[in-house]
């Protein structure tokens, strides 16, 4: 099978021996891929999860929480967003033009029936219960909900869409940053160009109540052309929020001693 049909009988039908194969073809054998798992939890920051398994099944030592579903699910539509491409698939088939031709119909009804769901992902087993990690977008804005241990499949899916509305009812995000903003102009005439505008490389938003005002914000500006590391921080509420390296849409290199020289001299005479 290919790893598009493979994705497709994972993504839309909890198929565990798709995940196996893709397991092992990316990770050269199970245990590999298990480890690079767990070594991906760790980058990011997550402490109530370990895998044991790349499909799911129970064991004493494979176990995880709503909350760092949650990051996972996160981090997964962030920077694989294709993901969203195979999870809001309701029916499909694998080996389409095949006499092997296998239909597939997803675990997760909501993708169907809830306007906005285009994922992620249903889970089940005799010690986990019913569970679904779940993605809606409303206007321009994603939120993720996590719901573990149900006793049926009705009663999660009528919870994880409570959870889901009501995020969407009372939260909403701001931004305070967009990518492509001047944060800082600097004239130095040692370097070419000598008028240097740099820029954010990312947005900054934040997620409050829709009845809350946005506290105070700050940026904090970090320069080092040298070594280009340029970078702001982004306190909100007196606190840390973000850092968002600052770029340049030109090179930055250093002037040679002829073009320096000249500048100095237009300094002197031009001021």
């Amino acid at each position: 099978m290919t790893v598009h049909d493979l994705l497709k009988a994972m993504c839309i039908a909890s198929a565990n021996d798709a995940a196996m194969s893709l397991a092992c073809y990316i990770g050269g054998n199970e245990k590999n891929f298990v480890n690079m798992m767990n070594n991906k939890v760790k980058e990011l920051g997550l402490v109530n999860t370990n895998f044991v398994n790349p499909y799911g099944f129970d064991d004493p030592n494979h176990y995880s929480s709503s909350y760092d579903m949650a990051i996972i699910a996160s981090h997964l539509i962030n920077n694989h967003p294709k993901i969203l491409e195979y999870t809001c698939i309701y029916e499909d088939y694998v080996r389409e033009d095949t006499e092997k031709r296998f239909w597939l119909v997803n675990t997760n009804k909501l993708v169907k029936f809830v306007d906005g769901i285009d994922g992620l992902k249903t889970g089940w087993t005799n010690n986990s219960g019913y569970c679904l990690t779940a993605t809606i977008t409303k206007n321009d804005e994603r939120f993720i909900a996590v719901n573990m241990g149900n006793t049926s499949p009705t009663i999660r899916n009528k919870e994880i869409t409570e959870l889901l509305q009501y995020g969407i009812n009372t939260f909403e995000t701001k931004t305070l940053l967009s990518k492509g903003d001047v944060v800082k102009e600097i004239d130095d005439i040692s370097k070419t160009p000598k008028n240097i505008v740099l820029k954010a490389s990312s947005d900054v938003i934040i997620l409050k109540r829709k009845d809350e005002k946005i506290k105070n914000y700050e940026l904090r500006e970090f320069i080092d052309l040298e070594n280009n590391n340029c970078y702001v921080d982004v306190y909100y509420d007196n606190l840390l929020y973000s850092r968002v390296k600052l770029i340049s849409d030109n090179e930055i290199n250093n002037a040679n001693i002829f073009k320096l020289i000249i500048e100095v001299l237009k300094s002197i005479f031009l001021s």
